[in-house]
C-alpha cells in the first residue's frame, strides 16, 4: 500500500481484505479409508499447473513408496491441456474431476489440501476454503504467502518434494493433529478471513 501510495500521492489507496464464507455446518471429520487428497485450482493458470506437476513428479513417488495407507488426490478446477492429461494416466492415484459448480463437497470429502505452489502471485484463496472447512493443508511457502499463518500451528509448510509428502504422511498418521490444526486454521478464517 505504501509503496503504491508514494507512486501515486493523488490517488486514495486501500487494501482489502482476502475472505471466504465460513460454511454454517461443519461436520467433524473421519479419515476415509482410501485418504483423499484434495487440489483446486484452474489448469491454465502455470502456477497451478506446476504444482500439479511438482506433485506428479516429486511428491507422489515418495507417497507411493512410503504411505502407510492408500490414498488418491482429486485436482478440481477447470481442464489442463488434453496431452497433459494423458499422462495422468501413470498415476492411478490422481483424479481429474474438471470444473465443479460447488466446491463444498469437495472440501468436504477432503482429508487433506493441499498447495504445492511454486510461482505465481497473491493469496491463495484456496487454503482460506480449506481452512474454512476444517480441512488441514500441506503447502509451500510459496502457496502460504500473504497469509497470517504458523507453520506447525494452522498448516503444514514444506518446500522440499520428499518433506512435503512427509508432511502429507505425518497429517495421515496423527489425527490429533489433524483435529488440532484444522480447529486453529477455522478459527483463524472465521475470526480474520471473513
Amino acid at each position: 500500500k505504501d509503496m503504491l501510495q508514494n507512486r501515486f500521492p493523488d490517488k486514495v489507496v486501500t487494501v482489502l481484505p482476502n475472505v471466504v464464507p465460513i460454511p454454517t455446518k461443519a461436520a467433524k471429520k473421519k479419515t476415509n479409508q482410501v485418504l483423499t487428497i484434495l487440489f483446486v485450482g484452474t489448469m491454465g493458470y502455470f502456477p497451478n499447473f506446476d504444482a500439479i506437476q511438482f506433485f506428479t513428479r516429486q511428491i507422489a513417488p515418495v507417497l507411493r513408496k512410503k504411505s502407510p495407507m492408500p490414498w488418491n488426490l482429486r485436482i478440481v478446477g477447470m481442464p489442463p491441456q488434453k496431452n497433459w492429461l494423458r499422462k495422468l494416466k501413470h498415476f492411478p492415484e490422481i483424479n481429474f474431476s474438471g470444473f465443479v459448480k460447488d466446491l463444498y463437497p469437495e472440501y468436504e470429502a477432503a482429508d487433506i489440501v493441499v498447495a504445492p505452489i511454486r510461482g505465481g502471485g497473491g493469496t491463495r484463496i484456496k487454503i482460506l476454503e480449506a481452512f474454512a472447512h476444517g480441512v488441514p493443508v500441506v503447502s509451500t511457502s510459496k502457496g502460504a504467502e500473504g497469509l497470517n499463518v504458523e507453520n506447525g500451528i494452522h498448516l503444514l509448510i514444506e518446500d522440499n518434494p520428499d518433506l512435503f509428502a512427509h508432511a502429507c504422511i505425518r497429517l495421515m498418521n496423527d489425527p490429533l493433529l489433524r483435529d488440532e490444526m484444522s480447529r486453529r486454521a477455522f478459527d483463524l478464517a472465521a475470526s480474520q478471513y471473513h
